[in-house]
């Protein structure tokens, strides 16, 4: 079932719209203008828009503008009493997927809706699979030939075909849900949806709707259905990510819905049935949660079926080469840099130095030590200007390597603090890794409109990755000298 805007000011058109596509199984929701499609739009999440091409108030094409200046990514269908190739042409330029000629019929209907919802769901799945292949050939893999790695992933070999519930547990920065996710791929569950739920990234009064979903009308201020995680991670692997950050009175509803193998939607009369294997993750000592009365032992009990650790960096000092030369080649392919050469005193200086934030930490630096060196080939003195207070929590190494914190100083400034300039580029960077380089999407993150980071990335000729859905999708190379 799909949420169907319908825009046209005639009501008996709207009226039509409302009849067919209830039949089909939608739930349409009606305007009987663009400014109220509008405010509709930005409140409600919209599957399908189904527009007229002129009213009254404002032309219905207006829709088309503001759904891609918006990046909602909704399809329209575009609707016309004046059947002229001229309107056609006007809606396929600017985004229509389909145009359909009043008066409306049922089968015409049908089948530009069908196929407009199917479209897009390839596109989704299209665009899922991407960001599944971008994982799996960038740092996200598992890395490194050490002793202790291996027998973690012996561990995981043992139980992933199990089905058993799985608790990983281990500091900041082990990078849990990457081992969650080797889990699932090494199942039978393999081929089929792997679901990341972040327990801290969930507003408190979504997590609910969130985690089980919820009916139109559920009081949660939404007008349309919306699928929980648990539901949509049936057949396949559910993550609850740093699950201790779960409020005590959502773990007892997710006890019952594990238990009992249904969920039971918000405003729902009727239970649904669920078939998801579940991991979680936590950086927190869970049974000293329950001891505290902050984590219920039933679900401790039955998420931690198998509890496994993963290691700190600090463990895994074997696999620091395989690691550095991983996230070099990754940070250069995602930003068109030339691979630097990384001599071995590079590679001891990373391991003497502790690295309380682990793996994650690891790839920070080394993102940053590519973007502030100034030659070929990666020295310890690129990793020298780090973020305020890094220095101390490194335990003096730096000083080890004094000739980096030495330059700085005759620069005037400190070793430990980043330059304006420079915490500008490595937002706008982190900006667009995280969004896989689409341009309108980073400058959302980083407070600014497109234009002016365009501006940016152009005065600044910072190297970035172009997404398949910003323009030609090819990396912007940059000669390195």
């Amino acid at each position: 079932m799909a949420t169907i805007l319908c825009v046209d000011d005639d009501p008996a058109v709207c009226a039509l719209l409302d009849r067919l596509l209830r039949e089909m199984g939608h739930e349409p929701v009606l305007a009987g203008s663009v400014n109220e499609a509008i405010e509709i739009l930005t409140r409600l999440r919209i599957d399908l828009l189904l527009a007229d091409c002129v009213m009254p108030d404002r032309d219905g094409l207006e829709l088309l503008y503001f759904v891609r200046d918006e990046g909602l990514r909704v399809p329209t269908i575009v609707m016309s009493g004046y059947s002229t190739t001229e309107h056609a042409q006007a809606a396929a330029r600017h985004g229509a997927v389909d145009f359909l000629s009043k008066p409306l019929r049922a089968e015409s209907l049908h089948g530009s809706v069908k196929s407009a919802l199917l479209i897009d769901r390839l596109r989704r799945e299209n665009e899922e699979w991407r960001r599944e292949i971008s994982i799996l050939r960038g740092p996200q893999t598992i890395v490194g030939s050490s002793e202790v790695l291996r027998d973690l992933l012996e561990a995981l070999d043992v139980v992933a075909p199990t089905g058993a519930s799985v608790l990983l547990h281990g500091e900041p920065g082990t990078r849990k849900a990457l081992f969650a996710r080797e889990i699932h791929a090494r199942s039978p569950r393999y081929d089929q949806p792997f679901l990341t739920f972040s327990c801290p990234a969930t507003p408190e009064a979504a997590m609910e709707s969130a985690m089980f979903g919820h009916e139109p009308n559920a009081g949660s201020g939404a007008g349309s259905l919306q699928i929980g995680a648990l539901e949509r991670a049936s057949r396949g692997t559910l993550l609850l990510d740093e699950v201790s950050e779960l409020r005590l009175h959502v773990q007892g509803k997710l006890l019952r819905a594990l238990q009992e193998r249904r969920v039971h939607r918000l405003g729902g009369t009727h239970p649904s049935p669920i078939d998801a294997r579940v991991i979680a993750t936590t950086t927190l000592d869970l049974a000293s949660e329950v001891a505290a009365g902050r984590f219920m032992r039933e679900l401790h009990d039955y998420l931690s079926v198998v509890s496994i650790r993963i290691p700190p960096l600090r463990e895994r000092l074997d696999d620091i080469p395989q690691l550095v030369e991983s996230f070099v080649e990754w940070n250069a392919r995602q930003f068109g840099l030339r691979v630097p050469a990384v001599p071995r005193e590079t590679y001891e200086y990373i391991r003497q130095r502790p690295w309380p934030g682990n793996t994650c930490e690891l790839e920070n630096a080394i993102e940053r030590a590519m973007l502030l060196r100034s030659g070929p080939v990666l020295l310890p003195e690129s990793f020298g200007r780090l973020p305020f207070g890094a220095e101390q929590s490194a335990g003096g190494s730096a000083s080890r390597h004094g000739s980096a914190s030495d330059d700085a100083t005759k620069e005037g400034g400190a070793d430990d603090v980043l330059d304006i300039r420079t915490l500008e580029r490595l937002a706008i960077h982190r900006a667009l890794k995280r969004t896989g380089g689409h341009k309108a999407n980073a400058a959302e993150l980083l407070g600014i409109n497109e234009r002016t980071l365009r501006n940016k990335l152009k005065a600044e000729a910072l190297p970035v990755w172009v997404s398949s859905s910003d323009e030609s999708g090819q990396p912007l190379e940059r000669e390195e000298h």
